[in-house]
Order: structure tokens, then C-alpha cells, then sequence
């Protein structure tokens, strides 16, 4: 009996000890499944304005924007694309990174870049 209580002491420990290795930083259990970019068409009217509505204009509209940077018609997004792209392309705690506390998805920051590859078409 002795040993019995000896053993499973000696597991129970073993267990939690193998519990606490097994942790580990995987990108799939962290963010979810891969995302194919490939598919999101750059089109301003289809994804860079709603994006930057969404996640811009809150902060960036109105009599005192943020940054002094007004992002709320096409000419002002075409004007601060490329900043805008440098800063939605930081990493989440970089200084400067925008959106401040929610990085933007990758394919949205692939899909704004591609938008200004392509000229900054208005569509």
C-alpha cells in the first residue's frame, strides 16, 4: 500500500511538470487558421474605404482630429497612403502603430498596399 501512494505521488508530480512543458506559442492556436491573402481584391470602393472606416475615421474626422490627420474622403486616404500604410504595417506594440490596441488583419495591411501598387485607383 506504501508504495502505491509513493507511485501515484510521484506521477501526479510528473504530470503537472508535463503540463506546464507542453505549453508552447503556436501562430495557428494564437490567432486561428492561415488566411489565403490572395483572394482579397484591392478595390477602394470594396475594402480600403470600408476598412479605413471602420478603423480610421473614429479618431482621424471631426473639427480636431488625431495627428491633426483627417481621413474621411478619398483625396485625404490617397494623400496619407503611404504613411498610413508604414504605420498599419508596425507591429501591435510598436510606437506609432495604428490602429492603437487592434492591429488590423494581414490581409486588410496585403489589401491596402496592393490598393496603392495598383495607383490608388478610385473604383
Amino acid at each position: 500500500m506504501r508504495v502505491n501512494v509513493w507511485v501515484m505521488a510521484t506521477v501526479s508530480v510528473c504530470a503537472l511538470f508535463s503540463l506546464e512543458a507542453c505549453y508552447y506559442d503556436v501562430e495557428w492556436d494564437l490567432y486561428g487558421p492561415p488566411v489565403d491573402c490572395g483572394q482579397v481584391e484591392a478595390g477602394y470602393s470594396a475594402v480600403i474605404e470600408p476598412m479605413l472606416s471602420l478603423n480610421c475615421k473614429g479618431c482621424h474626422s471631426g473639427t480636431y482630429p488625431d495627428g491633426d490627420l483627417l481621413l474621411t474622403t478619398y483625396e485625404e486616404h490617397v494623400a496619407a497612403a503611404e504613411m498610413s500604410l508604414e504605420r498599419i504595417s508596425r507591429p501591435a506594440t510598436a510606437t506609432g502603430a495604428m490602429p492603437p490596441g487592434a492591429p488590423l488583419h494581414p490581409c486588410n495591411v496585403e489589401a491596402f498596399e496592393q490598393w496603392i501598387l495598383n495607383g490608388k485607383l478610385d473604383d
